[in-house]
C-alpha cells in the first residue's frame, strides 16, 4: 500500500520548477513552461489534499487531508507573495536571486538525502525483483507522459514544453510531502523517479541542446 500512495504521488505531482532551465536548454517555449509551473504548483494544495482523499479514504490509511493543505499552501504561497513584493525592490530582488541560486540547490540535496537515508532500511524488505518492476513502472510513466505533452501541438517548441509541463515533476515537493505524512517507503517511487529523468533530461539536453 505505501508503494501504491508512493506512485500515485508521483502521478499527482506538479510540473518541476526547475524544468524552466530545462525547456531553457533544449529551446523550448519558455513563457509556456513558466506558465504551467505556476498553475500546476499554486493547484496543487488542492489536488493534493482532493485527490488523496477521493482514491484512499478507504484503504485504512491516515490521510491527514487539511495538514497537507497546510503545509502545501505555506510552502507555496509565501514564498510567492515575497517574490511579488521583492519585484518592487530591485537591490534585494537581486540579493534574492542570488541566494536562491544557492539555497535551491541545497535543499534539494538535503531533502533527497534525508528521504533516502529514511527508505534505505526499507529496501531490503521490498526485493530486488518488486523495485525492478517499480522501476520499470516508473520509467514507463515518464515516457509516457512526456510524448502525451509532446503530441499535443504541431510546433516543435511548444511540443518540448509540453512534454516536460507533463513529464518533469517537483520531485523535492513530493518527497517532502510524503517525508512528512506518510511511512518512508513512500519516498521510493520518487526517488527512483528523480533519478531516471535526469537520465532523460540528459537525452533530451543531448537531442535537442547546444552541441
Amino acid at each position: 500500500m505505501n508503494l501504491r500512495l508512493g506512485i500515485f504521488l508521483l502521478a499527482i505531482t506538479p510540473t518541476a520548477i526547475s524544468s524552466v532551465i530545462m525547456v531553457d536548454l533544449i529551446k523550448g517555449h519558455k513563457e509556456l513552461i513558466i506558465s504551467q509551473v505556476v498553475l500546476y504548483n499554486m493547484l496543487s494544495p488542492l489536488t493534493y489534499s482532493i485527490l488523496l482523499q477521493v482514491f484512499f479514504n478507504t484503504t485504512g490509511l491516515t490521510i491527514p487531508t487539511k495538514l497537507i493543505f497546510f503545509k502545501l499552501t505555506t510552502m507555496i504561497f509565501i514564498p510567492f507573495l515575497l517574490s511579488l513584493i521583492a519585484r518592487k525592490f530591485i537591490k534585494l530582488k537581486t540579493k534574492l536571486l542570488n541566494i536562491s541560486e544557492i539555497a535551491s540547490p541545497i535543499a534539494f540535496i538535503f531533502v533527497i538525502g534525508v528521504a533516502v537515508s529514511s527508505a534505505s532500511l526499507n529496501l531490503k524488505e521490498i526485493g530486488i525483483m518488486n523495485l525492478l518492476m517499480i522501476t520499470l513502472f516508473v520509467f514507463t510513466l515518464a515516457v509516457i507522459l512526456f510524448l502525451i505533452g509532446f503530441n499535443l501541438s504541431k510546433k516543435i517548441k511548444i511540443k518540448k514544453s509540453l512534454g516536460m509541463a507533463f513529464s518533469y515533476r517537483n520531485g523535492t515537493l513530493t518527497t517532502w510531502v510524503a517525508l512528512t505524512n506518510f511511512a518512508p517507503p513512500v519516498v521510493i517511487p520518487m526517488i527512483i523517479y528523480i533519478v531516471i529523468h535526469h537520465a532523460i533530461n540528459g537525452f533530451l539536453i543531448h537531442k535537442y541542446g547546444d552541441h
